[in-house]
């Protein structure tokens, strides 16, 4: 029978596991060098921002398919860093049996996301452009900025490129991404070669300021 829906995360609600190293996860975000920040592109995924891209793919996931249970279902994010969108996943299903699966290729983070939220989660070394495992929601807060070893405008399109190759049959994919991707005359053929494809079903406008280090 179908078992019970995600439990929505409540205003103020934080870590269902370990909360000392979530805070650890918190502090390496926080002091990774700005240098790694920049020739990674990376700009961490801040908890309320992963609540709402959690509690969103998940509901959207539901929708499209009614009466069904997301019970031995997987949530995947090919780029995690140290879990925060593994964890708002966490949150959301609350009791509900499913797989959280992560990989990255910051072997720190990878440690500290296994820390984080523990046996509940598989979260190993692993590229997000290269082969691996797929998901029903895959989430992702991808790296941002020019890769000269890519043919896209931005490293946020070659990894929602990749993204989509995870996604299982039925699957809804959020990806986290400038509002400069809807109407940017630079990114017509992104949209074109890997937005429209997505089949994109709903847009979350940010407020300003929800990247503080942005």
């Amino acid at each position: 029978p179908p078992g019970p829906p995600p439990r929505f995360a409540r205003r103020g609600e934080r870590e269902p596991l370990d909360c000392e190293a979530s805070s650890k996860a918190r502090i390496y975000e926080r002091t990774t060098s700005p240098g790694l920040r920049t020739r990674r592109g990376l700009f961490y995924t801040p908890d309320d921002v992963a609540d709402l891209v959690a509690s969103r793919a998940l509901a959207l996931w539901l929708a499209a398919h009614p009466g069904a249970s997301f019970e031995g279902r997987t949530v995947l994010d090919p780029s995690c860093g140290a879990g925060a969108l593994l964890a708002a996943a966490a949150r959301v299903l609350g009791p509900v049996n499913a797989r959280l699966v992560g990989r990255d290729i910051d072997s720190a983070a990878v440690s500290l996301g296994r820390e984080r939220l523990g046996s509940r989660a598989d979260i190993q070394l692993g590229d997000a452009l290269a082969s691996g495992p797929s998901g029903d929601v895959v989430l992702t807060n991808p790296p941002y900025g020019k890769d000269p070893g890519s043919k896209d405008l931005d490293r946020f399109v070659t990894f929602w490129r990749a993204a989509l190759r995870r996604v299982a049959p039925g699957g809804v994919l959020a990806v986290l991404a400038p509002r400069s991707w809807r109407t940017g005359v630079r990114y017509a053929r992104a949209r074109r070669e890997v937005m429209e494809p997505s089949g994109v079903r709903s847009i979350v406008e940010l407020p300003p300021g929800s990247f503080p280090d942005a």
